[in-house]
């Protein structure tokens, strides 16, 4: 969806959410996007709680430990640079799901992203950690 929540060049930003659950399995929840200018991560499984990493390894003794009532884990391109642009894992018990919002830049009217146009990506999250 494109809204303007976001403020400014709002128009360029897609927020994509997406509920995964895991089954007991580490699994690949997000793919690398050079286009991902944030992403958040949560629990939303009553005591049930998940794990997330850049590591296909991730498992309950590995990773970021999600928890249920807890404040989400959000990382933003200007604060963490590429790591938020890469692949991202999770790992959960069985029954326990993982919430993520992840913030896309686009800008309005661009379908796909090839190379000539990572680098007005580039520019544009330049100047917005600016």
């Amino acid at each position: 969806m494109r809204g303007d929540a976001l403020g400014l060049l709002s128009a360029d930003f897609v927020i994509q959410e997406k509920l995964v659950t895991p089954g007991g399995v580490p699994i690949q929840v997000l793919g690398q996007d050079p286009t991902r200018w944030a992403v958040i991560f949560a629990s939303s499984t009553n005591g049930q709680p998940a794990w997330v990493s850049t590591k296909p390894s991730v498992n309950n003794n590995t990773g970021i430990p999600l928890f249920t009532g807890f404040p989400v884990f959000a990382i933003n391109f200007r604060d963490h640079g590429a790591l938020v642009t890469g692949s991202w894992f999770a790992f959960a018990p069985a029954a326990a799901n993982v919430n993520i919002v992840e913030i896309l830049y686009r800008p309005a009217g661009l379908l796909t992203v090839d190379e000539s146009d990572l680098e007005e990506v580039s520019q544009a999250l330049t100047r917005w950690g600016q």
